[in-house]
């Protein structure tokens, strides 16, 4: 059997790069297939001789080949992900300002506290 080989990356381990990498040095065979527009084509045997293991994609279909809501739901669990992220910084920043107010007030009253006892003792 003849697959596409763009398709070849969802039959074996290797990334697609690997895959052209391997087919341009000659060593993953090769040939265009007229009835696909002369795109390239590569034999099942000949993907597993050179990569070992193969797997096919329709016995264990990937979320992203099968199910485009698969994306969308990344992208929700991304969003919420943001929103939360989002929430913990404002807490962090308002328990900063507050933070900030308070040692404020401290280092104000210190000051006051100077000043008062500076005074009582005449200097």
């Amino acid at each position: 059997m003849k697959i596409l080989l763009s398709e070849a990356e969802n039959w074996v381990k290797p990334g697609r790069s690997k895959i052209y990498d391997d087919a341009r040095k000659g060593l993953l065979s090769t040939e265009k297939d007229p009835t696909r527009r002369n795109k390239k084509v590569v034999d099942i045997a000949e993907l597993q001789r050179v990569y070992g293991e193969i797997h096919n994609p329709a016995d264990n279909p990937r979320e992203s080949d099968t199910d485009t809501s698969g994306q969308q739901i990344d992208l929700f669990i991304l969003l919420q992900a943001y929103e939360n992220q989002i929430q913990d910084l404002r807490k962090q920043l308002e328990l900063a300002s507050e933070r900030e107010t308070t040692l404020i007030d401290e280092k104000a009253n210190s000051w006051i506290y100077y000043l008062r006892r500076k005074k009582k003792s005449g200097l």
